[in-house]
């Protein structure tokens, strides 16, 4: 791929979707933009036809959301670590290279899912729609296999930034972790994403797939605001309980101490 073709309109969307991602995790905690800023990401990855193309989407958006994600290891390593500024930035950028392939890799598999949905002789049925939810949740289960299970583990494993994390500050919304984990909020959020990804599809090409019906395009957006919805206010009912068995339970004093020591001495060696 020429360099003249990399800084294109899916460049720019592709650093666009992974910084935002970024962005949803705490501190700077960008609320329910989580379930949307995946949407370019998904585009992208149906855009791309092939090998190179596929892997290309994934390891640019990669590049952009685990650098922005992990800019703290730059003060970690060179502060406390006692490394020069410039082997820094040299070890960082090879942490984010290696991040990335797992997203790439991630993107490869995905572009192959959604062949089916790149032709221009499908007619838009209830059908075509449930198998596009297939590919869909086949697609977001890669996500959580590839992506956070493995990068978590192989060679000891990474697995800060999870997607499931971005949500630790929307309880309401994250209570579903208590039955599916984090990784089963990972995998919430792609699904989520990857229907707003549909719905814009759907319209984009409703004229040449011929919907059977013209609310089928927006059926896709329906379901997703259907499970956000009932999410939260399942989510709502989990706190209320936890909060009224909270409030009837017995008290235990309890003190906690943190010991008034900087990071600085700790890392010191005198």
């Amino acid at each position: 791929m020429r360099i003249s073709s990399l800084f294109t309109t899916r460049f720019f969307l592709l650093a666009l979707s992974g910084s935002l991602t970024a962005l949803c995790f705490p501190s700077l905690n960008i609320p329910w933009l989580i379930f949307v800023c995946l949407t370019p990401f998904f585009w992208e990855i149906w855009r791309e036809k092939g090998i190179k193309k596929g892997f290309y989407s994934g390891f640019i958006w990669g590049l952009f959301f685990f650098s922005t994600l992990n800019y703290w290891l730059i003060i970690c390593i060179h502060t406390y670590g006692g490394l020069p500024l410039l082997v820094t930035f040299g070890v960082f950028a090879l942490l984010v290279l290696y991040l990335s392939l797992f997203s790439a890799v991630f993107a490869l598999c995905s572009s192959f899912l959604f062949a089916p949905l790149r032709s221009n002789n499908l007619k838009l049925s209830s059908q075509v729609l449930l198998f596009s939810f297939a590919l869909l949740a086949a697609s977001s289960a890669l996500w959580v296999l590839i992506a956070e299970e493995l990068r978590g583990s192989l060679f000891s494993g990474y697995p800060w930034g999870a997607l499931g994390y971005s949500l630790a500050e929307n309880l309401p919304q994250a209570q579903l972790a208590s039955i599916f984990s984090v990784y089963g909020l990972s995998f919430f959020i792609l699904f989520l994403n990857g229907l707003f990804f549909l719905s814009f599809l759907f319209y984009q090409k409703r004229g040449v797939w011929k919907p059977s019906s013209p609310i089928l395009p927006f059926l896709p957006l329906l379901l997703a605001l259907l499970l956000l919805i009932s999410n939260q206010i399942w989510g709502t009912e989990q706190m209320e309980k936890l909060y009224k068995a909270i409030a009837t339970s017995p008290k235990v004093p309890v003190a906690l101490l943190q010991g008034n020591i900087s990071q600085d001495e700790k890392w010191s060696k005198e």
